[in-house]
């Protein structure tokens, strides 16, 4: 009976986490690995991207022209890490993330022992991406989160008509100062007041807007960040005092300027 039950938690398990999988559109791939040397080795992003394929993913490696409806308004794409362990072996297992750094799915570690590290490489990644199989992913559309909205209650008017008290709370939207909320890196001056702060690494950051958590950003291979948010996506870079924001809105380049905080 507990072996029954056991089996059954794993299965439970195993459909939430391809139902969860299977909101999301595109899987985005690294051109480079913290543990390659050099973009594509041994051609080894391309047969990630082959293997994904094979289980009916859609696929960009992240110095592509990426699809505009990525991320638009929702995130609708994975970020494939891939981690390698060992000095005279190849261990290799994969996550799939989405925007916030959750991980939905890990693969297997597979090891290649091969001397060649190419062959050792690629039998390692063949092993470990099997895994996806287990999820017969198929597209199904996002899950859409409930927006979060930043008010504050103001002008609290009293009624009383024959009846208990009422209070009638009016709620609006408000510029809060940004400052309040975080110690920022980047900091917008206009009234959009995006920001921004990076993690220890500075490869990664976190996008906010008016204190709220709106999106993230990460650093490709080409050097540049690669910024998804709720309503757009673009590319960040570091220009003198200033983190900018460049993306594309109806064929039109739309820019935010950032600057540094001091």
């Amino acid at each position: 009976m507990k072996n029954l039950l056991v089996a059954i938690l794993l299965i439970s398990f195993a459909f939430a986490k391809a139902q969860s999988v299977n909101n999301y559109k595109y899987i985005i791939v690294d051109n480079e690995y913290e543990f390659q040397s050099s973009a594509n080795e041994y051609r080894l992003n391309e047969l990630m991207e082959f293997e994904l394929q094979k289980y009916g993913f859609e696929t960009y490696r992240d110095n592509e022209v990426l699809p505009k409806d990525l991320n638009l308004g929702v995130c609708n794409s994975l970020n494939l890490k891939v981690f390698k362990s060992g000095v005279f072996w190849s261990d290799i297992y994969a996550h799939l993330e989405n925007c916030d750094g959750e991980i939905l799915f890990t693969t297997k570690e597979a090891r290649g022992t091969q001397k060649n590290y190419e062959k050792a490489y690629f039998s390692a990644v063949r092993e470990a991406f099997q895994s996806f199989e287990e999820l017969s992913y198929a597209y199904e559309g996002p899950y859409v989160k409930e927006p979060n909205v930043i008010t504050r209650t103001a002008d609290v008017v009293e009624t009383k008509v024959n009846e208990p008290k009422v209070i009638v709370a009016k709620e609006e939207t408000t510029n809060i100062d940004v400052s309040e909320q975080e110690v920022y890196d980047y900091q917008e001056k206009s009234d959009a007041a995006y920001a921004l702060k990076f993690d220890e690494s500075k490869s990664n950051f976190e996008l906010y807007r008016f204190g709220a958590k709106v999106g993230s950003g990460r650093k490709s291979a080409a050097g540049v960040y690669l910024v998804t948010s709720a309503s757009f996506t673009g590319i960040g870079f570091i220009e003198n005092d200033s983190f900018i924001v460049e993306y594309d809105e109806a064929g039109q380049l739309k820019r935010i300027k950032l600057d540094k905080v001091n």
